[in-house]
């Protein structure tokens, strides 16, 4: 059964501005940031950005592993050797019952907590996530050509 439910990305006004000021350069004026912000949130109100239930609850994942493990950017640029990546294989190892291989690509010394398949799933995608971001801010990032058919996501000369 595809989900087929869609949720509202929901964000903070401290999020709105800091979004806005790493995409626009323009001149900072604190007078207009409530119009800004109002403006954001109407075009968020009108359901142009939808998300997934299941994008939602990797993005959400992703913001509790910040915000409530400490697990930030700079922390995760500190795992160089894939641990971020490994971890998120073996959550999805253990969502699909094959407990051994779990554990062998499980990079940490605590254990693997008990969750559900879909719960796995979701820590995994929000792991893999920022695998991808600490790549980017590392500058290894990859353009892909939709024309060039190569989804295997490696660089071409």
């Amino acid at each position: 059964m595809t989900d087929t439910t869609h949720q509202a990305v929901s964000l903070t006004d401290a999020e709105i501005l800091k979004i806005a000021s790493q995409h626009f350069r323009s001149v900072h004026n604190p007078k207009s940031e409530p119009a800004f912000i109002a403006c954001v949130r109407a075009i968020l109100a009108s359901n142009a950005v939808l998300l997934s239930a299941a994008a939602h609850d990797v993005l959400t994942e992703r913001r509790r592993q910040v915000e409530g493990e400490g697990w930030t950017p700079e922390h995760d640029d500190a795992h160089e050797g894939g641990e971020l990546a490994d971890a998120a294989a073996a959550l999805v190892l253990e969502a699909c019952d094959y407990r051994l291989a779990a554990l062998q690509h499980w990079p940490w010394a605590d254990a693997i907590k008990d969750a559900s398949p879909r719960r796995n799933l979701v820590k995994a995608g929000a792991l893999i996530l920022a695998e991808i971001e600490r790549l980017d801010r590392a500058g290894n990032t990859v353009a892909i050509s939709a024309d060039a058919g190569n989804s295997d996501g490696e660089a071409r000369a």
